[in-house]
């Protein structure tokens, strides 16, 4: 009995170590999607993570003054280096919703292009109910 134990344990903690080692990591200029607080680690070395969002856009439902826009923040890591970065998408998507953060004497740019779920109703969305999609690029 205690022989199938430790086989089945070995067994699990080879299938968790694979999983880790098999998953593939994201490239510059790839379309990324994260959720909030998750890390992405990038083939070149660069970590980027969802560290806050500020929702205020107009829910679909409801008849709103302004459109409103909502604020990704996120923190870009290079080595040693760990810089801060926010894109603001506004509702009426007069603005690239972008970036740039230097790091290292490298200029990357961020883009947004969805921030889901969109507001159905003035009730807020939980942070781990949002799901980012960006990408990330040597300016």
């Amino acid at each position: 009995m205690k022989r199938l134990m430790v086989i089945m344990l070995v067994a699990a903690a080879m299938a968790c170590s694979k999983d880790e080692v098999t998953a593939p990591k994201a490239s510059l200029g790839s379309t990324i999607e994260t959720a909030y607080s998750k890390a992405v680690v990038l083939q070149e070395g660069v970590e980027v993570k969802v560290t806050k969002i500020e929702d205020s856009r107009c829910p679909k439902s409801v008849v709103c003054v302004w459109e409103g826009m909502v604020k990704v923040f996120f923190s870009v890591s290079e080595g040693n280096t760990t810089k801060e970065a926010v894109v603001e998408i506004l509702g009426d998507k007069s603005r690239a919703p972008k970036a740039t953060v230097e790091l290292n004497g490298t200029t990357y740019v961020i883009e947004v292009s969805d921030v889901a779920p969109y507001p159905q109703t003035p009730d807020p969305i939980s942070l781990e109910n949002y799901k980012i999609s960006f990408t990330i690029k040597k300016a």
